[in-house]
């Protein structure tokens, strides 16, 4: 069926007679599909099933359940869909390492399934298919009924995976280019020591090789390398077509897309974790617990502050503060525009993933379970109590947790 061209907002939407077809619907069909609450046929249709979809969704929103598309729901719709809603490319979700999921996953969860699966160090996601990453293979598993799709044990990966379009991209001394959706390797990259997550992005694919940054294209082929003074290089970041990555030698470097050198920063001391890119500037913590925001475009520093002695994992970023956690479970709020602090919880329970953040939401994987914090009251609870978390990501409306035997996936408690 040919169906008229309209935009997704042009119109409200509604189930009436006749029914509204349309290119906008089709487009809310296959948003709502991805995120797991349309389950038929997308036709462009706005019938039973698609109304249907629409007031499930509003009940995951915590909104009234009308069945109508109207502007406040679109707006949330266009930010679902701006933010990638259903794709978890790589270590912190994108490439910017942001670690922000615009999905309003709530804070009342229950455990709706598990899958035997030790020693995650992992995931990524792609639509409807989990990518987890073990120290003995890699699995893709369903996210509508959690069955496994394929598995490959022919590697033994080093660290996360990242996803660069149909292919997966995973380090395992040097880097293994899989296909999404059979799980066959496509391509094993000729570098060596590459023990990092790579970025992926216009058809190039970045990744630390020791104390240098290489670059490959899609076909696996290198395409340049740039040396640093040091032995180690981070995790890199992409954005404003530049990398941005730190070494061991106390600098934090970004390079062009051929690998020709933009600016270097002097640090005071090594920055491991990857970069992130929010707000229109650079942030890092280094080893000390200095915390660096800089200019992405001059390398000037903008500010630099130490809150604590204690050590930093990877920050998160939320649409009003950036959030740290240290290695005591000490959660640190603070203004990305002049590292004012915000607001600071005490967990005391040793953090053992970045933070995961979502519109009213905070989840960390700690020594002792999940922990989930409502932005809004300030309470916190823990899933999977007792259990050591090693890998955590927002899929849908369900977040899905690794333990050191398991994957575990929870889900709304409506």
């Amino acid at each position: 069926m040919r169906l008229p061209v309209v935009a997704l907002g042009g119109r409200e939407l509604k189930k009436q007679k006749p029914l509204l077809v349309g290119t906008d619907v089709r487009n809310l069909q296959q948003l709502l599909k991805r995120l797991g609450f349309f389950k038929t046929r997308i036709d462009g249709v706005f019938g039973d099933d698609t109304r249907h979809a629409v007031i499930q969704f509003q009940k995951a929103l915590g909104t009234k359940p009308s069945g109508i598309v109207d502007n406040t729901l679109f707006n949330i719709l266009h930010e679902l869909e701006q933010g990638g809603a259903g794709k978890w490319l790589t270590i912190q979700k994108d490439f910017c390492h942001t670690g922000y999921s615009p999905v309003p996953v709530p804070f009342n969860l229950k455990v709706a399934g598990a899958k035997r699966i030790p020693g995650i160090i992992g995931f990524n996601s792609y639509t409807d298919i989990l990518i987890a990453v073990a120290r003995n293979g890699v699995w893709a598993l369903d996210l509508k009924n959690f069955g496994i799709l394929w598995q490959n044990r022919d590697l033994s990966p080093t660290a996360e995976a990242s996803v660069m379009g149909s292919h997966i991209v995973v380090p395992s001394g040097n880097l293994v280019i899989l296909d999404l959706y059979s799980g066959k390797i496509m391509k094993t990259v000729d570098a060596e020591n590459i023990t990092g997550s790579a970025a992926a992005g216009e058809g190039v694919i970045v990744a630390a090789d020791g104390g240098s940054m290489q670059a490959f294209d899609e076909r696996g082929n290198k395409l340049w390398q740039y040396k640093t003074g040091g032995v180690l290089c981070s995790p890199p970041a992409l954005a404003y077509d530049l990398i941005y990555f730190a070494s061991s030698d106390h600098y934090f470097y970004c390079l062009d897309r051929k690998g020709i050198p933009y600016w270097k920063t002097k640090t005071v001391d090594v920055i491991s974790n990857p970069p992130s890119v929010w707000d229109g500037k650079v942030f890092a913590i280094s080893r000390d617990a200095w915390f660096y925001a800089v200019n992405p475009l001059t390398g000037d520093i903008i500010w630099k502050k130490k809150f604590s002695d204690e050590e930093f994992i990877a920050p998160a970023f939320h649409r009003d503060f950036m959030l740290a956690v240290d290695a005591r479970g000490t959660l640190l709020a603070l203004s990305p525009q002049r590292a004012e602090v915000k607001w600071i919880k005490e967990f005391k329970v040793p953090p053992t993933t970045s933070p995961l953040l979502c519109p009213k939401t905070a989840f960390i994987g700690t020594e002792n379970g999940l922990a989930a914090l409502d932005l809004l009251t300030g309470k916190y609870t823990f899933h999977l109590e007792g259990k050591k978390i090693t890998a955590l990501i927002q899929t849908r409306f369900d977040i899905v947790a690794a333990t050191e035997d398991e994957i575990a996936v929870l889900s709304p408690d409506f």
